[in-house]
Parts: C-alpha cells; structure tokens; sequence
C-alpha cells in the first residue's frame, strides 16, 4: 500500500474508532466507506453537524452516482472553505474509486479541519479560493454553478449552510436575467 494510506490511517485514526480503517479499503475507498467515515467524523467532532439532511446521514438513501456526487460535492467544499484551500479532488473521481492518493488526502484534509488542525485565519471574501465542480454535480444542478465563498473558521456550521443558500439564491436570480 502507499505511504498515503499510512498518513491516513495515523491521522483519521487520532480521531475516529470506525469504520475499521483497513488499507485495502482506503487503497481504492468504495462510497459507502467514505460516507461511513465522514457520518463517523461528523458524530465524534460534532463538525458540520448541519451540512446534511437527515435522510443524506442515511448511506442506504444515497445510491445513484447524482446522490453520491452531491453528497461528496458538499463535504468537499465544505472542507475546503472551512481550511481556506483548493483541494485537487473531484466527487467524480473518488466515486469512481480512481485517484486513491488524492482522496486519501482529502479524508486527511477532512480529518484535520474536524479538529481544528491546518484551519487557517478567516480571510477576506475576495482571498478565498473559489471553484465551480460543474463536471461533478449531478445533472438537475449543473445549471447553477456555485462558487465558494468566504466564512469564516469561526462560523457555525448553520451560518455557512444559510450563507451557502444565499449564493445558490442570488446565482439563480442571475441566471433569470
């Protein structure tokens, strides 16, 4: 196994006890064991306690690629708005179980911002790094591009969910125009 999967395992380890972080799995990570590690991480830090419906907490409920591609969309912008950084993941990729590495670095990355560790200082909104995942969202929502914007570390995770709802807002109402 690679030395990616080691640094996974010593990191997301300090911080939950399941799902059994087994390299095979980690070497090309199946949805449902990501899901399973992000629910895990979000039960034990208490972080984006607000990120997802109830029904998304369920991973039985997520089985079409459109739902996994959502799901993973939303925990990986979340993640990188809360660090202030540009992760090289794409939700297609790691459903599609290719670029292990990067997905591996991604739970790190995920692992770290649940425990405060590598959060940087809430910078100005202009600073932020922002992206559109359009190749990666599921079709019905291809239409309105998000970008990231700025929130600061400090935020809860409602403000960031109601913040992230009014972008969504002020982009359709662009879009109407």
């Amino acid at each position: 196994m690679g030395e990616y999967v080691d640094e996974t395992i010593r990191v997301l380890g300090a911080v939950i006890t399941k799902p059994k972080l087994k390299p095979e799995l980690l070497a090309k990570p199946p949805f449902r064991f990501l899901h399973d590690i992000v629910t895990n991480i979000i039960q034990t830090t208490n972080y984006a306690t607000d990120l997802f419906p109830e029904d998304m907490m369920n991973a039985d409920n997520i089985k079409d690629k459109d739902s996994k591609l959502a799901y993973l969309n939303k925990i990986i912008e979340y993640v990188e708005r809360d660090l202030g950084i540009k992760l090289p993941v794409k939700a297609g990729k790691i459903a599609a179980g290719q670029e292990p590495e990067n997905t591996n670095m991604f739970l790190v990355k995920l692992a770290e911002a649940s425990t405060g560790v590598g959060k940087k200082k809430a910078k100005k909104e202009d600073d932020r790094p922002s992206r559109s995942r359009e190749d990666d969202k599921p079709k019905e929502s291809r239409s309105s591009s998000s970008k990231s914007s700025s929130s600061s570390s400090s935020s809860s995770s409602k403000d960031r969910e109601r913040e992230l709802e009014r972008e969504k807002e002020k982009e359709r109402e662009k879009e109407k125009e």
